[in-house]
């Protein structure tokens, strides 16, 4: 079985970060993958800053614009695509990930449960636009079968107990991780921190596809892309490159 992990570098014009995906998603099918997974926020890039009418501006509706493309383009290469986008849906503005089939239909519509993606972690008694999802869920693809969670929903004790629970064959993380204090340089992630992530599918029992998201267009931070392959043993299969916006295909073990 074979897999693309893909790390654009996220731009701030949507339309162009569409376009590049789509050509990945050509790229990985040529390559002779049987999915291909994108970033949290893969759309916009993670973007958000607090202000309710700018962060509402970079949701989608789920159909819209971006997943149509994206169905069409995983339609027309036989490939199954996942990737992360902010959700418009009514008042609400949803951290999701989408899993599209090679027919281009939805099979899975995932919404990030932990909710420390946005600066208010709360709506009690507000008008704030910023939402929750409460499902965890596994389809069967190609590659056996899968299940979503978004960046710090890998740390969320409740989503990691559901996720123990579901025992999913792959775990498809979507990220967006930027240095910060906690992580001040490549140096320490190689070192230590990837290895947190590591811990916790082997936690979980569950094999994970980590993409990171690769853009400059946040002022707060620098996300510093890369990806892994990881077991559910805690070994590292395939990584690709910090800083590199490229196409990581790896041939993963049957489950």
């Amino acid at each position: 079985m074979r897999v693309a992990l893909a790390v654009p570098r996220v731009l701030a014009d949507w339309h162009i970060n569409l376009a590049t995906m789509q050509k990945m998603i050509a790229a990985a099918a040529h390559a002779g993958a049987q999915l291909i997974i994108f970033s949290e926020a893969a759309v916009t890039g993670f973007v958000n800053i607090g202000d309710p009418a700018y962060d509402l501006a970079l949701g989608q509706p789920i159909p819209g614009p971006a997943t149509i493309a994206l169905s069409q383009a995983a339609r027309e290469q036989q490939i199954w695509d996942a990737f992360g986008l902010f959700e418009h849906n009514g008042a609400d503005l949803y951290d999701t990930a989408l899993l599209l089939a090679s027919d281009g239909s939805i099979r899975l519509h995932y919404r990030r449960i932990d909710p420390h993606w946005h600066h208010w972690h709360s709506r009690v008694g507000s008008m704030l636009p910023y939402a929750q999802g409460t499902q965890l869920a596994q389809i069967s693809t190609p590659i056996g079968t899968c299940a979503f969670l978004l960046c710090g929903d890998l740390f969320n004790a409740t989503c990691q107990q559901r996720l123990a629970r579901l025992q999913p064959d792959w775990l498809l993380f979507p990220m967006a991780r930027g240095f910060d204090s906690e992580v001040a340089d490549a140096a320490q992630w190689h070192t230590q921190d990837r290895y947190y992530y590591v811990r916790e599918a082997q936690k979980a029992n569950v094999n994970m596809l980590l993409v990171n998201q690769l853009a400059d267009i946040d002022p707060r931070f620098h996300y510093f892309g890369g990806a892994l392959v990881v077991s559910k043993h805690g070994a590292i299969l395939a990584e690709h490159p910090l800083g590199q916006g490229d196409l990581l295909v790896a041939d993963i073990p049957e489950v």
